[in-house]
């Protein structure tokens, strides 16, 4: 196998199984829809596992891409939303057509100039995985810093308080001048807070179940997760976390899929005191992290049906009522949305899924609202 991006890989192959036969031979902007989902921007070549936005002027992309035609080298892909486009921002040298399996992870900020990109590589040969944080400030790029573990999710709560959560249960946190390294009992591969003593961080515990562990500001606690009757009979029917949602002390969300043969879909709240499970009247596995509307409710996205029929669905919740509309199509497909982020102080929300472009992997950036 040529070292590839992991995500990219993996973007094409998901694409490819919803996708319809014919690609599109070139890249044209989406035309101007009425507001509700839309896409946006159409990115070929490109895959992306980091988004976060700070407000209606500033977002943030992450991903990677093939650097050269036998994509056996790999580009860190950056961009930045300044409220009127992506702006490319182009990561630090040494991750430009690099031999390394690369991808840029977890992004987060705190401002326009001050953004965290966790870039994974990897090395097959060696068979080593490993974690640069990459430090993006008014300067430009900080010297990486290599963390030695393969973080999955992160959270920033000001610039001298980020943290990084790792699968094998480790923790990295920066606080303005060096990253401290400590363990969760959970591989930890969602994250969300409020403040710097409202955090959570999800997972599987050693035995394979949900587990939630939560940051007071002095320690981690583990909180209890409903029995939600899963059995693994396989890697398939492993539950993942998806995503996790801290919107204020007393209202979280969380989401757990189940691939299974058809897939399923977890949906747990906590109301201050405990999680509880939410029923969640769709068939489907959640692809996205669930993200507050703005306005008390919440949205996801799941897949539904085996391929090549799977329908894909933005699912919102608000006022005790749930509704689900298509995701909007580019060129006959529907991205494969993979992340949302909710833009603060509105009730708008980015998105961003897996489009087939110039015969090969792309990405659509979706938004909801103005």
């Amino acid at each position: 196998m040529s070292v590839v991006s992991i995500a990219l890989l993996v973007a094409c192959a998901a694409t490819a199984a919803g996708a319809s036969a014919t690609a599109p031979a070139a890249v044209r902007e989406p035309a101007a829809a009425a507001p509700g989902w839309r896409i946006v921007k159409v990115l070929p070549n490109a895959a992306f596992d980091g988004l976060t936005a700070l407000g209606p002027r500033d977002a943030w992309l992450g991903g990677a891409g093939c650097a050269n035609a036998a994509c056996d080298r790999g580009n860190v892909i950056v961009r930045h939303w300044d409220g009127s486009a992506w702006r490319v921002v182009t990561p630090p040298k040494a991750f430009l057509d690099n031999a390394l399996v690369q991808n840029a992870g977890p992004v987060v900020a705190t401002s326009p100039s001050n953004a965290w990109v966790f870039a994974d590589l990897a090395n097959v040969d060696t068979d080593s995985f490993y974690t640069q944080a990459l430090h993006w400030t008014a300067k430009g790029w900080a010297a990486p810093v290599r963390l030695n573990s393969w973080v999955n999710a992160a959270v920033a709560l000001s610039p001298a308080n980020i943290w990084a959560f790792g699968g094998d249960g480790s923790v990295g946190h920066f606080n303005g001048t060096t990253w401290s390294r400590g363990s969760l009992p959970i591989g930890g591969t969602v994250a969300s807070a409020t403040s710097a003593s409202d955090m959570w961080a999800a997972g599987l515990s050693p035995a394979g179940t949900p587990a939630i562990e939560h940051w007071n500001g002095h320690g981690w606690r583990a909180t209890p997760v409903p029995n939600l009757g899963i059995r693994v009979t396989g890697p398939l029917n492993l539950p993942s976390f998806q995503g996790i949602a801290a919107i204020t002390p007393r209202n979280a969300w969380a989401d757990i899929s189940v691939l299974g043969d058809v897939g399923k879909t977890y949906l747990l709240h906590w109301n201050g005191g405990k999680w509880v499970r939410v029923a969640f009247p769709f068939a489907g596995s959640a692809n996205t992290n669930v993200v507050s509307d703005g306005h008390g409710g919440i949205w996801l996205s799941i897949d539904a049906g085996p391929a090549p029929r799977t329908s894909l669905w933005m699912c919102h919740y608000s006022g005790g009522h749930w509704t689900k509309t298509f995701v909007p199509r580019y060129a006959g497909q529907q991205p494969t949305v993979d992340y949302l982020a909710w833009i603060p102080g509105t009730r708008s929300v980015w998105g961003t899924g897996g489009l087939i472009v110039r015969q090969t992997g792309g990405e659509g950036v979706l938004k909801y609202g103005a």
